[in-house]
């Protein structure tokens, strides 16, 4: 995979891989809308920019799970959540499945896209109302 057209033929081949790993999850409430995004990932285009580093609380994955052993937050105020994706869809967390596939729009970005079709493992973050988080949050994936 040496640059976009092939990363992205590479997530548009393996969806049906991810979907053997889930072991019964195709039939859980958000698939569909996996399947969705997937389609408008298949039709956007990757940007030519990436973010810079900045100091940041950290969320570790490892393997494409979250690793509560690695991951670093600072000073979280009362209230925020920051933790697994995969945890709040076994819970069926009210405020995750209330959001989620909400906002973002996969219709017209392609990461968003990608993202929702290929979610099974992530960052789940919730800030109530009035809250406010000072310090960045940030991922890093190691595989």
């Amino acid at each position: 995979m040496n640059n976009p057209v092939d990363i992205k033929d590479w997530y548009l081949s393996n969806f049906g891989e991810f979907e053997k790993r889930l072991n019964g999850g195709k039939e859980n409430s958000i698939h569909q809308k996996r399947k969705t995004a997937l389609s408008n990932f298949s039709k956007l285009e990757f940007p030519t920019i990436l973010f810079d580093e900045m100091e940041h609380s950290l969320i570790v994955f490892i393997n494409g799970r979250v690793s509560t052993e690695h991951t670093d937050l600072l000073n979280l105020p009362e209230g925020v959540v920051v933790g697994s994706v995969e945890e709040q869809t076994k819970k069926q967390n009210e405020n995750f499945l209330k959001h989620f596939g909400k906002y973002a729009d996969d219709n017209n970005h392609i990461f968003t896209a990608l993202s929702t079709a290929y979610t099974d493992d992530g960052a789940f973050i919730f800030v109530p109302a009035g809250k406010i988080v000072e310090e960045p949050i940030r991922t890093n994936l190691f595989y």
